[in-house]
């Protein structure tokens, strides 16, 4: 009876440090590994530490440059893409529209799907929300970013004291 009762409690104590070293799944806090996507919507706090889905990617097609940096968990998740006819570089972007002489969309956007599956964004149409690049890496992107999110058929929600500091991939 004691080598079963042991091992239950080494099964039990291994699938702790597991789920603790990977940061968690959208808890509120701190990530083990400093990673993290984190905003307010109209108020309410919300987090992402799971290092599978904090991440950056860049890309350029023709004049037209982007990055996209995420973070999810089983109930919600959230995306900002910055867009630019030039190299994606640490300032600040803002608004969306189309550079007709560059060919190419400048700007942000931000999409949030609340836990209700709600998809609400700030990007075309709306010119209240920003991101700011502050830190930017050969692994680390690291900013902030705010603004109005629309749905269809809802009311506006607020986004506020959003920060990121995600993995990048390329």
């Amino acid at each position: 009876m004691r080598i079963g009762s042991g091992l239950r409690a080494a099964g039990l104590a291994l699938a702790l440090f597991w789920t603790a070293g990977c940061g968690g799944s959208g808890g509120t806090g701190p990530s083990t590994n400093g990673l993290y996507v984190r905003f307010r919507v109209d108020g309410a706090q919300v987090e992402y530490t799971s290092q599978a889905s904090l991440l950056a990617a860049f890309g350029q097609a023709g004049n037209q440059r982007s990055m996209t940096a995420s973070g999810f968990d089983a109930a919600s998740n959230f995306s900002l893409t910055v867009f630019d006819g030039s190299v994606i570089t640490a300032k600040t972007y803002s608004g969306y529209d189309i550079n007709v002489g560059l060919g190419v969309a400048v700007g942000a956007l931000l999409v949030y799907e609340d836990p209700g599956g709600t998809v609400f964004s700030a990007g075309s149409g709306t010119i209240d929300h920003s991101v700011e690049i502050l830190e930017l890496t050969s692994s680390i992107v690291r900013g902030r970013f705010t603004g109005t999110l629309k749905a269809a058929g809802q009311q506006d929600r607020m986004l506020t004291h959003g920060e990121f500091r995600v993995q990048r991939v390329n």
